[in-house]
């Protein structure tokens, strides 16, 4: 049997597929073009251990599927919908009517849903080596980075008559900020006032006296960005 050109890529795109993605008895080998930003039909949800239908708040950054690129390590990247679960730590795509999970996270180079853009990478917390996926803020000579968290509160059963019980539930947590900064290992930046030795010695005064001009902190997200800007604009 002869194989034309354009089967035997099917073929070989189809293989490399198989081993990205991972459903349950579904196929993992369509790939969707459709209108618009965000799905609005009908779609099968994954199985997760825990019953997300009964519990009170979200683990989405989005709770939609919105429109979004899978791009692998030194290939073009892929349109699909797409949501991200904060809690699971796993990037969802829709394939036909079945929503499947990246397996394979560390042959992706990035995620985009929407705004956001996502890597897979290590960093460390309290010295602790942790993988996921990371909110890129900004990049250049020094690129900053968002984890996003989200925590599950079990059912409390009612103590009594007189104190009510709390339904299962999730709840944000505090994001975390880390960054790189002329090609240094990831690392946890807190905004706090010991944020500015985070930075290089060379860029700290041009930093500091930037901050204090424009009357921006640390902690305020937007003005973190701005100052990212300012650097990587130097």
């Amino acid at each position: 049997m002869i194989c034309s050109y354009k089967d035997f890529f099917l073929a070989s795109f189809t293989l490399l597929l198989s081993t990205l993605f991972i459903s349950e008895g579904v196929s993992q080998n369509q790939i969707i073009y459709v209108g618009g930003d965000e799905f609005d039909g009908i779609f099968r949800p994954r199985t997760t251990k825990i019953n997300y239908d009964d519990i009170e708040g979200s683990p989405y950054s989005y709770d939609k599927l919105l429109k979004g690129f899978v791009a692998l390590k030194g290939e073009q990247p892929k349109e699909y919908f797409l949501r991200y679960d904060i809690y699971a730590e796993e990037m969802e795509f829709l394939n036909g009517d079945q929503l499947l999970a990246v397996t394979n996270k560390q042959d992706l180079d990035y995620v985009q849903i929407a705004n956001l853009k996502y890597i897979y990478t290590g960093f460390y917390i309290n010295d602790k080596l942790n993988k996921g996926f990371l909110v890129e803020l900004d990049s250049g000579k020094c690129s900053l980075y968002r984890k996003d968290r989200i925590r599950f509160e079990k059912e409390q059963p009612p103590k009594s008559s007189y104190t009510p019980g709390t339904p299962a539930t999730f709840k944000s947590r505090p994001s975390l900020y880390f960054m790189s900064c002329l090609n240094s290992e990831l690392q946890q930046f807190n905004t706090d006032n010991s944020a500015l030795d985070k930075f290089p010695p060379v860029l700290q005064e041009d930093i500091k006296s930037y901050m204090k001009k424009n009357k921006l902190k640390f902690k305020k997200e937007s003005d973190l960005i701005q100052v990212f800007d300012f650097i990587n604009s130097q």
